[in-house]
């Protein structure tokens, strides 16, 4: 017997808006097309540098993994190059995947094509409602790709395939998948570190405290915004809530900068912030020296080495939709507050797309 896994498989940014079709009823994220919303021809968007598509939509049959392509049409040749592209990742998919007993359990594949570097705007996953938890069927993007082990993140054009998953109840014949992309719009702004009012394309906003510990407490126990990481890096808590939005589709990242307004991307080995660009360079650097080590079969994890992951400086991402839901939001940044000399905006317009009639079984 076949074991099929999936765990790596993804490797877009899309954005998941939904479902649709017989059964959905009020479900959000399977809504018809909106107004404003661009329907995709041929389940296909193309942004300059990149292209996504519906590669197709799979489910384990036994011991077989069936596949179509999104309007239905059976397709063995997914099948081969899905279960072939498995296995050379060397993952175990199945335990990173939650399907649901008594529903129809779908794998929908999304390629993405990156032409080139210079990409102008960002397509990633989308919800509607994205605190649905059991209470409506939707795709899920869980982050996996598969992708061709040989490529190179620097080398273009390259592909992406990745990978959602879907639980949908008896009578649904099909569910739409939503992108949304995102353009920057504007170059940056500064604001000071202290509470006060600010605008973004229109919106107001107001800083309502920096402080050195957070101020919400949520449903769950956790005071501020990611309080369940047990990470020694000290943070600054920002709070920042909508006054007046006009348009819920302009969304932000808010960057600890310095007094220039060049936004942090890290730390150096001594917990200093570096510029962005700087903290690109050094980890495309640890990505170069580790692979020159493991082709001499040294270890390239010595306990001075530099890891990006444990350096990087995150900036605060705000969504009228979503975050500014309740009116305020807080949320840290991994810098301690002396070190934040001003806070860096970049706006972004969004507009979604939308994959409509995905097919949730064969014809």
């Amino acid at each position: 017997m076949k074991r099929f896994s999936f765990s790596t498989i993804l490797g877009l940014s899309a954005v998941v808006f939904g479902t649709r079709q017989l059964g959905a009823g009020n479900n959000p994220n399977g809504a018809p097309p909106k107004p404003g919303e661009i329907i995709a021809k041929n389940y296909t968007l193309e942004f300059p540098g990149n292209t996504i598509e519906i590669h197709g939509v799979c489910k384990l049959d036994d011991a077989d993994l069936v596949c179509w392509k999104p309007d239905g049409t059976k397709s063995k040749a997914i099948a081969d190059e899905i279960s072939e592209g498995m296995r050379k990742t060397k993952v175990d998919f199945l335990r990173t995947f939650q399907f649901e007993l008594g529903k129809h359990n779908r794998i929908l594949l999304v390629r993405k094509t990156i032409a080139s570097g210079a990409v102008t705007s960002w397509q990633s996953p989308y919800h509607p409602s994205p605190y649905t938890g059991n209470s409506f069927d939707n795709w899920n993007d869980r982050g996996m790709t598969i992708t061709n082990p040989d490529s190179s993140l620097s080398k273009f054009p390259r592909t992406e395939l990745s990978v959602l998953t879907g639980s949908f109840g008896s009578g649904i014949t099909s569910f739409p998948l939503r992108y949304q992309s995102l353009k920057l719009i504007q170059t940056s702004i500064t604001i000071p570190v202290k509470a006060g009012p600010f605008k973004v394309e229109g919106n107001e906003y107001r800083v309502e405290s920096v402080s050195d510990s957070p101020t919400i407490r949520n449903q769950f126990g956790f005071s501020g915004g990611r309080s369940w990481e047990s990470t020694p890096a000290k943070k600054t808590y920002v709070k920042v809530r909508a006054i007046k939005i006009i348009d819920p589709d302009i969304v932000f990242s808010l960057h600890a900068a310095s007094e220039k307004g060049v936004n942090f991307g890290g730390t150096d080995k001594n917990g200093e912030p570096i510029s962005a660009l700087e903290y690109m360079n050094q980890t495309l650097q640890q990505i170069k020296s580790d692979a020159e080590a493991q082709k001499t079969g040294k270890n390239p994890y010595s306990p001075d080495r530099w890891n990006s992951w444990e350096h990087s400086i995150s900036p605060i991402h705000i969504d009228p939709r979503s975050e500014m839901r309740q009116g305020s939001f807080e949320e840290s940044i991994s810098l301690e507050r002396g070190k934040i000399k001003t806070f860096a905006i970049y706006a972004q317009k969004r507009t979604i797309y939308i994959f409509d009639n995905i097919q949730l079984d064969p014809h």
